[in-house]
């Protein structure tokens, strides 16, 4: 936000995939865009838990309990479950 604003928008334990997109964010910002074309939204892959505060390093079987998700960028925006899916992008079309 150009006012410098922020708040929380919701916790998750992502999924492995959706992990090691986070620990290589920089190498794959450009190319696999979490962010919707129009920058209000944001697609990730995991399971949506209020109770989170860490990421999950643990053995999943396949994408079961794993959710596509898309959320708003704003305060009260809530998040819509897809599909199940280990990950997902935005296409910048």
């Amino acid at each position: 936000m150009e006012d410098g604003s922020r708040w929380p928008l919701l916790d998750f334990i992502p999924s492995l995939d959706q992990l090691t997109v986070f620990r290589f964010f920089d190498q794959y910002a450009y190319s696999h865009p979490p962010w919707s074309p129009d920058s209000n939204s944001l697609v990730f892959s995991g399971r949506v838990d209020p109770e989170a505060i860490t990421a999950a390093f643990g053995s999943e079987g396949g994408a079961q309990g794993n959710h596509i998700v898309v959320l708003g960028a704003a305060p009260d925006s809530s998040p819509l479950v897809i599909a199940e899916g280990l990950i997902a992008f935005w296409s910048p079309r």
